[in-house]
């Protein structure tokens, strides 16, 4: 199975991007990693990332402000940023269904594509 990288852009919601998380570590698919894009000069996603304990999750705090939209562009880039095979951005005020990762997958080498565009 592909590894599958998460790329969360986080603001200043600690609880919803824990649900976030939570939504990622319940997929069906377990080959994944994440990398939290904290945009926070308070970093208050640190706190949230390690209280998870899964070395699945990265946290990468932003150097200065981005801004929302810089933040979730720089979550768009095209290089990998943990190895991954695919990836999808999961902005921490939204979460997956558990079969998310698994049927974009399945969708992604029934139809042989190179980017699926779901929501």
């Amino acid at each position: 199975m592909p590894l599958v990288e998460a790329r969360v852009p986080a603001y200043k919601h600690s609880g919803l991007l824990h649900r976030a998380l939570q939504s990622l570590r319940d997929q069906t698919h377990s080959d994944w990693v994440a990398v939290v894009f904290d945009d926070s000069s308070e970093q208050e996603g640190r706190q949230v990332v390690h209280a998870f304990n899964d070395d699945r999750i990265e946290y990468q705090p932003n150097n200065k402000n981005l801004g929302r939209a810089a933040n979730i562009d720089y979550a768009f880039q095209t290089n990998p940023c943990l190895g991954g095979e695919y990836a999808f951005v999961l902005e921490d005020d939204n979460y997956l269904f558990p079969e998310f990762i698994a049927e974009n997958l399945r969708e992604i080498e029934r139809q042989r594509l190179n980017i699926i565009l779901r929501n």
